[in-house]
């Protein structure tokens, strides 16, 4: 059943019991007694209709039947991992993260290739520690 139509089917249940409810005469003892035990007998949580009542809303009764509502559940909040599971990674230098081989779940091992991060200052970073490489090693030949 469509949640606008469950809606409808509740809105007018509570308009006709309303209505129903709302006679100008004075209840004698006799009825206060039956309510009160009709009260006490039925779950709060079940709304009771007369066979009047249900045919002049139009209900109809019919088989349960198993039916596939939505094909995603949409909901809010948020994930949380426990602190054993929990790592944190970090780079010695800062940079954008190019590619990863990895998928968000899969398992990794120590050592194993993560992410490729790219920089202009890790290039240049290189580039001036090669430099320095050769000035020492023309050095120490002097």
């Amino acid at each position: 059943m469509k949640i606008s139509t469950l809606n409808s089917l509740i809105l007018i249940v509570l308009a006709i019991t309303l209505l129903a409810g709302c006679k100008s005469e004075k209840p004698q003892e006799n009825a206060d007694v039956n309510l009160t035990v009709n009260q006490d007998s039925k779950p709060e949580n079940q709304i009771v209709l007369s066979r009047a009542q249900f045919e002049s809303a139009g209900m109809k009764t019919g088989v349960m039947q198993p039916e596939k509502l939505e094909e995603f559940v949409r909901t809010t909040g948020y994930l949380s991992v426990p602190q054993e599971y929990r790592v944190v990674i970090s780079s010695y230098l800062g940079g954008y993260a190019s590619s990863t081989p990895l998928l968000p779940g899969d398992y990794v091992k120590k050592g194993q290739f993560l992410i490729n991060l790219t920089n202009p200052d890790i290039i240049n970073l290189q580039q001036d520690y090669l430099v320095s490489k050769q000035k020492l090693n023309y050095l120490k030949s002097v």
